[in-house]
């Protein structure tokens, strides 16, 4: 397995409010995340760091147990932990972050997410979400109540429905896929999803030129199309037990 990651601050934002983890070298379990924080001032950014550090942790202090409880329990331990500093920061303190993860064991990959960063898998079918977004607009999408093509300009389109920190208990999704040598798995927040619909994320994968190339290229073609929040991009591909250098 190979694997690479890019996070960029955006066209307009001050300060980059994505996070994410790799694994060192990819040899075993392998974990990969991305948090997207929220809460204004320094918040946000605290609340993706301290969501990506608490799962991290579960997930190597907990590891022998089944994957699908072990992203339950992982999702959990951040919520508490963004909840703890948003209760020391003040009465008033707004906390949040999104929470996309992928375990990968071999050729199954084990996904959770909360919130509206997305995972995808590229096989030899094509481009596959994986995730579900949990937000307003999509719930409007599921329900017939707006075309798929009108939720990208919708004036709610931002609004999420789950979210790290922001309740006492966490709802997360957890999804198990298989991969074959060849296939990539891609983690994204919304910064890139926003602006890069997932037919033109499809040719950017498909197209030679290495993982890194490809993780440039969606970066770049988010800025291109707006760009207006941060974007992080993490991207792994099944290579049958090679690593990286």
């Amino acid at each position: 397995m190979i694997f690479c990651a890019r996070s960029h601050i955006g066209n307009r934002r001050k300060r980059n409010e994505d996070c994410y983890h790799v694994p060192e070298d990819g040899r075993g379990r392998s974990l990969f995340v991305v948090a997207d924080g929220m809460g204004g001032l320094s918040y946000g950014n605290a609340a993706s760091r301290a969501t990506v550090d608490a799962v991290v942790k579960a997930v190597e202090e907990e590891s022998g147990l089944l994957p699908a409880r072990l992203i339950f329990d992982a999702a959990n331990a951040a919520n508490v932990l963004v909840r703890r500093i948003a209760t020391k920061a003040g009465q008033n303190t707004v906390m949040g972050s999104t929470l996309t993860l992928a375990l990968v064991e071999d050729a199954q990959v084990y996904v959770g997410n909360v919130g509206d960063s997305r995972a995808y898998l590229l096989d030899g079918r094509g481009l596959t979400r994986i995730t579900r977004d949990h937000t307003y607009v999509d719930e409007l999408v599921r329900a017939g109540l707006i075309a798929p093509g009108e939720a990208r300009a919708h004036p709610q389109r931002h609004a999420i429905t789950r979210a790290i920190g922001i309740k006492e208990k966490v709802d997360i999704d957890v999804f198990e896929v298989q991969w074959q040598r060849g296939d990539t798995l891609l983690l994204c927040s919304d910064g890139l999803s926003n602006h890069v619909g997932d037919a033109q994320i499809e040719l950017i994968l498909k197209r030679d030129g290495g993982l890194g190339a490809a993780a440039d290229a969606l970066v770049e073609t988010a800025l291109r199309n707006g760009g207006d929040d941060n974007i992080t991009v993490v991207l792994a591909q099944n290579l049958d037990g090679e690593v990286p250098a």
